[in-house]
C-alpha cells in the first residue's frame, strides 16, 4: 500500500519534525492524513512563516524554555511556493515525496492531474505492472481502463455509450479532466459519436443529468404516441435498473402525465400523476439509501453524498406529509454517526486538496484563485449566504431551473465548528483556520480587510476586490455601483435573508421555505445574477453554515460567565467551568483549529440551549445540517442544447 511506503519512509527519519517537500501533493489523500493522525503526526501546511512560527510555539514548544513537548511528532508539508526559513530547515528532517518516486514508469504529466485520493487506488494496482515506460497517451489508457473500468472499444453504440456515463455519475465518479479528454478523443473515432451534435451533455454530472431529463420526455411522448424521436432506449436493462433511483433522488425530474394507464409500470418512477404519492415513495427512497449510505460511510465524501441525499428528504419532509415513521429515527442514527465520524475525522479535513473542491470553508478562496489561473477567467463574484442549509438551497436551485438557462454545478462543503456566522463565515473570506483570527474570532468586522488582503496577496490591487454585507435588496443601487466598476475583479456578497427569515421564523420550516419562495418571487435575484453574467463575473455561491430545527432542551443563566450564549453553542473562556452546559445533553467540541483561549460546548443531537420543549430554527452545533453546506458554480447558457443528436 502506498499509505504504508510513505509511513515507512517518515519513520525513517531521525527527527520527530519532519519537513515533506510534497510540490504534488501527495498527502492530502484523506487515508494517507488519517494513517499519520494514527501514527501520532501532527500535519502542518506550511503557506506563511510568521503564522507557521505562532502555530509551532504556541502549540508545540514548552515556555518558557523553548524546548519541544514530550511526544510531538510534526508533519510539515510544503511545495516549493514560499521559501522556508533557514532555520526550520536546520532544525528538521527534510524528505520529498513525489509522484516519479511512486510511479517511476507512468508519464508525470498525467499523474499530476490526478486527484490525491486516486492514488492509492492506482498504486495498488500499479504494484503489479511490470512493463514498459509509459507514454502520456499509454499512461491515460491504463488509468482509465484500471481505475475507472472504462474500456472504448467496448462502447459500440450510443446507448452503451449512454450506460457508462449513467453507471460513472451515479456513482460520483468524476473523470479527471485529462482521462476524460481522452476518453472523448477516442470515442471521436466511432461513428455514431461522430454524428452527436452537442458533445457537452456528458462534460459533467449535472449537463448528463439535465440531458436525459430532455430525453426522458421524448421517450414518454414516445412510448404515448407511438413514435420514435428519443435518441436513448430507457428500456435498455442496463439502464431501467437505474430508473428508480434517478428519480427519487433527484438526479432527474419527472415529468406530469395525465394518465399513466398506457405506460409501464417500471416508468411510474419518473412520472407525476400522483403528488402526494409521489413525494411519499421518494422520502422512503431516499430515506432507505441513507441508511445503506451511513452504514459505509467512512470519509468525507461519503457523508458528503450523504448530506445531499439528506438534505432532499429534509425538503420532502418538512413540505408535505409527516407522516414517516422512519424520518425521526434515521435523523437520529444520522446525527449519532456523523458525530462520531466528526471526532474522529474531523481535524484531517483542513489539509485536505481542495483542487477538485473546497473541501472546507476556508479552501474556498483558494479554489477560485486556482480555477482563475486553470481556466483563464479574471473575474468573480462571491455570494455567501447567511445560514443557508442544503435543503434551503433546493428552494433557490428550484427557482433558478425554472428560469431554464442557468447551469447549475453543485457540490458541498464543511463549515468549520461551532458553526458561528463569526467563525465559519471569516474563514471564507480570509482563506484561513480560525486559530489565525483569533482577535476577530466572535466579530464579523473585519471580513472586507481579510477578503482584500487575501486577493492582495493573489498579486491584485486593493481596488480590484469589492466587499458588500447585509445584502437583501437586489435593487440597490450600491450593487450596481459595484458590479459595473471597471476596476473590479473580485466581489464578495454576504445575502443576508436566509438568517433573516429564521430569526423571526416563529411557525415551522415549512413557514420558512415558503417565505424564502416569496423573497426569491420578489427579490429580482435571477436580474442580479443576469447582470453579474453580463459583465464577465464567473459566479460561486456558498453559505457560512446550515441550520437545523431543533427542541429546547432548558434555558442556562450564567450571566456574564459565559462569552457566547447561542442557542446550540455557548463559548466560556479558558478555565471557567462548564459543567451547567454539560448536564444539559450537551459536549465539549476540542476540534482542530480552534484558538486555546475558549471552551466550545455543543449541544447534542438536535438539542437546543432554550426554554424546554420550544421549537426553534438555530445554528452553532455540529449537525450534519449545520456542518455541510452547498458549494455552487452557476453559469448562464445562452443556447441551452436539449438533444445529444
Amino acid at each position: 500500500m502506498m499509505i504504508n511506503y510513505i509511513v515507512s519512509k517518515l519513520n525513517r527519519c531521525d527527527n520527530n519534525v519532519i519537513l515533506v517537500f510534497d510540490e504534488d501533493n501527495i498527502l492530502s489523500n484523506s487515508d494517507i492524513i488519517s494513517m499519520l493522525k494514527e501514527n501520532g503526526y501532527d500535519i502542518y501546511d506550511f503557506k506563511d512563516p510568521d503564522l507557521f512560527r505562532y502555530y509551532f510555539e504556541s502549540k508545540f514548544k514548552i515556555a518558557p524554555s523553548g524546548k519541544l513537548k514530550s511526544g510531538v511528532k510534526l508533519l510539515i508539508r510544503y511545495d516549493g511556493k514560499i521559501t522556508i526559513p533557514y532555520d526550520i530547515k536546520m532544525s528538521s528532517s527534510n524528505i520529498a515525496i513525489t509522484l516519479t518516486e511512486l510511479f517511476p514508469k507512468l508519464n508525470y504529466t498525467v499523474l499530476k492531474e490526478m486527484h490525491p485520493n486516486i492514488l492509492e487506488k492506482l498504486y495498488s494496482i500499479y504494484s503489479y505492472y511490470t512493463g514498459k515506460q509509459l507514454s502520456e497517451a499509454e499512461t491515460k489508457e491504463y488509468i482509465l481502463k484500471n481505475i475507472y473500468g472504462i474500456v472504448p472499444e467496448v462502447i459500440n453504440n450510443y446507448n452503451d455509450l449512454i450506460k457508462t456515463f449513467v453507471n460513472i455519475y451515479y456513482k460520483g465518479i468524476e473523470l479527471p479532466e485529462i482521462i476524460f479528454d481522452y476518453f472523448i478523443e477516442k470515442l471521436n473515432s466511432k461513428d455514431y459519436f461522430k454524428k452527436i451534435k452537442n458533445k457537452e451533455v456528458f462534460y459533467t454530472k449535472d449537463n448528463f443529468f439535465a440531458y436525459l431529463g430532455d430525453e426522458w420526455k421524448t421517450y414518454l411522448n414516445d412510448l404515448l404516441n407511438k413514435t420514435s424521436n428519443a435518441t436513448i432506449n430507457f428500456g435498455d436493462n442496463d439502464i431501467k435498473v437505474y430508473i428508480d433511483n434517478l428519480f427519487y433522488e433527484k438526479y432527474i425530474d419527472p415529468v406530469e402525465i395525465d394518465s399513466i394507464d398506457a405506460l409501464p409500470k417500471w416508468t411510474h418512477a419518473g412520472i407525476i400523476y400522483d403528488e402526494n404519492l409521489r413525494r411519499k415513495r421518494e422520502l422512503e427512497n431516499i430515506l432507505s439509501s441513507v441508511k445503506e449510505k451511513i452504514d459505509k460511510a467512512k470519509s468525507y465524501r461519503d457523508w458528503q453524498n450523504i448530506s445531499e441525499l439528506w438534505g432532499e428528504s429534509l425538503y420532502i419532509f418538512y413540505s408535505g406529509d409527516r407522516s414517516n415513521h422512519e424520518f425521526q429515527d434515521v435523523q437520529k442514527e444520522i446525527e449519532d454517526r456523523f458525530k462520531k465520524w466528526l471526532i474522529n475525522e474531523y481535524s484531517y479535513l483542513s489539509s485536505a486538496s481542495y483542487v477538485n473542491g473546497p473541501v472546507m470553508l476556508h479552501h474556498v478562496p483558494w479554489y477560485i484563485n486556482y480555477k482563475m489561473k486553470k481556466d483563464g477567467f479574471d473575474k468573480v463574484a462571491l455570494l455567501v449566504f447567511d445560514g443557508m442549509s442544503l435543503d434551503d438551497w433546493h428552494i433557490i436551485k428550484d427557482y433558478l431551473k425554472e428560469k431554464g438557462y442557468w447551469h447549475i454545478e453543485s457540490t458541498t462543503s464543511f463549515a468549520w465548528i461551532p458553526t458561528l456566522t463569526s467563525i465559519s463565515r471569516q474563514s471564507i473570506f480570509s482563506g484561513e483556520i480560525p486559530v489565525y483570527f483569533k482577535d476577530t474570532l466572535m466579530t464579523t468586522n473585519y471580513e472586507e480587510k481579510q477578503w482584500k488582503r487575501f486577493w492582495m496577496n493573489q498579486g491584485l490591487y486593493s481596488d480590484n476586490v469589492f466587499y458588500m454585507r447585509s445584502v437583501i435588496d437586489f435593487k440597490d443601487i450600491k450593487l450596481n455601483d459595484i458590479i459595473n466598476n471597471r476596476k473590479a475583479k473580485i466581489l464578495g456578497f454576504v445575502i443576508d435573508i436566509v438568517d433573516k427569515l429564521i430569526h423571526r421564523q416563529i411557525l415551522s420550516v415549512e413557514g420558512l421555505y415558503q417565505d424564502l419562495k416569496l423573497w426569491l418571487k420578489n427579490s429580482e435575484f435571477n436580474l442580479f445574477l443576469d447582470g453579474l453574467a453580463k459583465n464577465g463575473y464567473e459566479i460561486f455561491i456558498t453559505s457560512d453554515h446550515g441550520n437545523i430545527y431543533s427542541i429546547g432542551n432548558g434555558r442556562i443563566s450564567e450571566g456574564s460567565i459565559v462569552d457566547v450564549a447561542g442557542e446550540r453553542v455557548r463559548v466560556y473562556e479558558r478555565g471557567l467551568n462548564y459543567d451547567k452546559a454539560l448536564n444539559n445533553n450537551a459536549f465539549v467540541w476540542s476540534g482542530f483549529g480552534l484558538p486555546d483561549d475558549y471552551s466550545f460546548i455543543l449541544s447534542d443531537g438536535n438539542n437546543a440551549f432554550v426554554d424546554n420543549d420550544r421549537r426553534i430554527i438555530t445554528h452553532g452545533g455540529a449537525s450534519i445540517e449545520e456542518v455541510i453546506v452547498p458549494f455552487i458554480r452557476v453559469r448562464k447558457e445562452e443556447h441551452n442544447a436539449k438533444s445529444g443528436l
